[in-house]
């Protein structure tokens, strides 16, 4: 396994341009987000693999955390990357899975003590894969499979009806369609619930993602995903059943400069310190980007929301949360695409107050940094990020060094080159962020790199 640090030029490459932002988030984003990261380790993954999602356990029961990541190039499949046990990941092993792969979860299905793999296939006819772990690590080579929906992207895993046994939510893109299937202990799952994703206007939702929140603090997780065609939250309160027998539908909010943006992915959490999750909603659109964070009231309807600006390149995509300075809130972390940059933002959200963030400290990753993971991974006491570069076929992973010590710095990497990412979006697609953030999700592996053709990579400046 190859792993590169790769230098910024500035300390992780801080957007000091916050005097030209907009005026969206008030008078705080005349300062930046300077959280302590060191410079981004590379692990290079097979060519053409096109990550698209991680999950991380320990799977041959050391003690260590594994990863394990999936890929959505023209052969796909599923790589595992053992822990070493000093925060490093070991070679990739191939599982033999020939089939792209937009999602993946790790859980303990049938209750062994062992994890369990997940899979969400990307196939016209919907394909969810399950693979039992076997002792000291490995996956069996046989799996039990249901067939249902079209284009399964996000998918999860989590007790809904308090049976102390795993359920599963899966979403169906080209089939409009969210499933709930309810586990019982042995690895056997049974739908119970077909939540429908209608169109606002006509067309198809497209539902891109699911989360499972506690909205309503009753300690039973909610359902919530976010449609691309609809530009749609979706909302269902669990009534302890796992049928969710209401869902609500809200559109996502219009830019301040007219712009309807796209929105495929959010992430819950308490910006405010109030008691209540609030949605960090990326907009995806052509342009200076912005994000929103969304209010909802414990019946699920949304009481309010705020428009904050993003970066000043890129296009927003995946959003995760994590308390990166280590003050008790959560702070932001945006992935991009075309650059694909990663971007930080500090919470300095007053108690109890509207939320406000200061604005972006961002790294360079590839042309498309589709997804984003926080975890402890060298067990310091803070959290790091892990990222799948879709169009570098590689991980990037930022440690954090607010208590650990740094990364070594590499001397002789070169700087990134500077990136002009407008040429490669389509002209029809510069105004029209539902339609942006669609040909964003369909993008395959080796077609992207034909579209994109970055000429050399923005991190370490050598050619492809």
């Amino acid at each position: 396994m190859e792993i590169n640090r790769a230098w910024c030029p500035f300390p992780a490459l801080p957007i000091f341009l916050a005097c030209l932002l907009p005026s969206i988030g008030g008078p705080l984003l005349a300062q930046s987000t300077t959280f302590d990261f060191a410079a981004p380790e590379l692990i290079e993954l097979p060519a053409g693999f096109a990550p698209t999602c991680l999950d991380l356990g320990d799977l041959d029961q050391d003690g260590v955390t594994d990863l394990v990541v999936c890929g959505r190039g023209q052969e796909g499949g599923v790589l595992v990357l053992p822990g070493l046990g000093n925060g490093s990941l070991g070679p990739p092993t191939d599982l033999g899975l020939e089939q792209p792969i937009d999602w993946l979860e790790l859980g303990d299905l049938d209750e062994d003590g062992i994890l369990d793999l997940v899979l969400a296939a990307r196939s016209r006819s919907g394909r969810l894969e399950l693979l039992r772990g076997l002792a000291g690590g490995g996956f069996a080579e046989t799996s039990l499979v249901f067939r249902f929906g079209r284009e399964l992207r996000s998918a999860r895993l989590a007790d809904l009806d308090g049976d102390t046994h795993l359920d599963l939510v899966a979403v169906g893109h080209a089939s409009d369609e969210v499933r709930v299937l309810v586990g019982d202990g042995t690895g056997g799952f049974e739908t119970v619930r077909r939540l429908r994703c209608g169109s606002w206007k006509n067309g198809y939702a497209y539902p891109q993602s699911v989360q499972l929140p506690d909205l309503d603090g009753d300690g039973r997780l909610d359902l919530t995903s976010v449609g691309i065609g609809t530009r749609s939250l979706e909302i269902a309160i669990n009534d302890g059943s796992a049928t969710f027998p209401e869902a609500r539908s809200w559109v996502g909010p219009v830019l301040d400069n007219g712009t309807i943006p796209g929105c495929s992915y959010g992430a819950w959490a308490d910006f405010n310190g109030d008691g209540r999750l609030e949605c960090l909603l990326t907009l995806t659109s052509f342009g200076s980007q912005q994000f929103a964070v969304i209010e909802v009231d414990e019946a699920g309807d949304v009481a309010g929301t705020t428009l904050h600006a993003g970066s000043l390149t890129g296009i927003s995509w995946f959003p995760e949360v994590g308390d990166f300075d280590g003050d008790g809130d959560p702070d932001v972390v945006i992935g991009h695409a075309l650059p694909g940059l990663i971007s930080f933002f500090e919470n300095v959200t007053t108690p109890g107050g509207p939320p406000a963030f200061l604005a972006p400290q961002s790294f360079p990753a590839s042309e498309f940094t589709r997804f984003l993971r926080t975890v402890d991974l060298d067990l310091d006491g803070d959290l790091d990020l892990l990222a799948a570069d879709f169009t570098g076929d590689r991980l990037v992973i930022l440690r954090n060094n607010r208590l650990g010590g740094a990364s070594p710095r590499s001397p002789d990497q070169p700087t990134p080159a500077p990136r002009a990412p407008g040429s490669v979006v389509p002209p029809e697609l510069r105004t029209d962020g539902v339609a942006l953030a669609k040909w964003l999700s369909d993008l395959c592996g080796d077609p992207t790199r034909t579209v994109l053709d970055p000429g050399g990579d923005p991190v370490t400046g050598a050619p492809r």
